[in-house]
C-alpha cells in the first residue's frame, strides 16, 4: 500500500499500520475521531533525553518521514515546520481498531505525537478525551510512539550515507531554520532574547531562500492535496 509502513508492536502484542493521509481524508476522519490527551510528561522524556542522545533532530526526523510517506499535510507554518497525518489499524489477535495520529512540530520543538479516537456516545467529538484502556491505552501509545521513532531513527541511521538531497526549513515562531546543506544536517536557532535577533533571524532565511541549490521538493512549504 502506498505510503504505509506496518510496524510489529511485540510489547503490546500488536502490528499497527500507518497509513498517510492526504489533507481531505484528514478531514474525513476528523468527523468521526476526538483527539486524546497529549502525554505531556512522556514528549518532554523524548525531547530532553531521548533525541539529545541519538543526535536525532528535526531535520532528521522530517527527512524519514519525506522519504518514507512522501510530503506533508497542511500545517500552520508560523508555528509549525510541517505537519503528517495517519490513520493508524491496529491489530491485537481478532480485534481491529481504528485510530488516528498527527505529528506536527511546533514552536521549533520535536514533533507532538497526538491520537485520536473514535468518542463514546456521550463524549465530544470536539474535545479532548482519555485513551480506552481495553482498546489503545496510554501505555500502548507511548510503545507505539517509541516504535515509530525508533524505526524513523533505524531508517535514517541507514540512509544518511546515501542521502544527498539539500533543503531548509523555517520555524517562524521558534526562530530556527534547520535542513540539510554541503552533506551534512543543519539546526541554526537564534537567540530572540539577544539584541538584533529578529533582524539576523530574518537576515538568515533571506540567505536561504537566495540559494538555488536549497530550492527543493523538501524545501516546499505546501503541496495540492492530490499532491500527497
Amino acid at each position: 500500500m502506498k505510503n504505509s509502513k506496518t510496524l510489529n508492536i511485540k510489547a503490546i502484542n500488536a502490528k499497527v499500520t500507518f497509513k498517510k493521509l492526504s489533507n481531505q481524508e484528514w478531514w474525513q476522519l476528523r468527523e468521526t475521531h476526538a483527539p486524546i490527551f497529549e502525554d505531556w510528561d512522556f514528549l518532554i522524556m523524548l525531547d530532553r533525553q531521548h533525541y539529545p542522545e541519538r543526535d536525532f533532530g528535526l531535520a532528521q526526523v522530517y527527512t524519514a518521514l519525506f522519504k518514507l510517506f512522501g510530503g506533508h499535510n497542511n500545517y500552520d507554518d508560523y508555528k509549525c515546520t510541517f505537519s503528517y497525518k495517519f490513520k493508524l489499524i491496529i491489530k491485537r489477535g481478532e480485534n481491529v481498531y481504528h485510530y488516528g495520529l498527527e505529528l506536527m512540530d511546533m514552536k521549533g520543538n520535536m514533533p507532538y505525537f497526538t491520537y485520536y479516537r473514535m468518542p463514546k456516545a456521550e463524549e465530544d467529538l470536539n474535545a479532548y478525551q482519555s485513551p480506552l484502556d481495553h482498546e489503545f491505552s496510554k501505555e500502548d501509545m507511548r510503545y507505539c510512539t517509541l516504535t515509530l521513532i525508533s524505526f524513523l531513527e533505524g531508517f535514517i541511521e541507514g540512509y544518511q550515507p546515501f542521502f544527498n538531497q539539500n533543503f531548509y526549513r523555517i520555524s517562524h515562531a521558534g526562530y530556527l531554520i534547520y535542513g540539510f546543506e554541503n552533506g551534512m544536517f543543519f539546526n541554526h536557532f537564534y537567540d530572540y532574547e539577544e539584541e538584533d535577533s529578529l533582524e539576523k533571524f530574518q537576515m538568515a532565511i533571506q540567505g536561504f531562500k537566495n540559494k538555488k541549490d536549497l530550492q527543493t521538493e523538501m524545501s516546499k512549504a505546501f503541496w495540492k492535496d492530490e499532491e500527497v
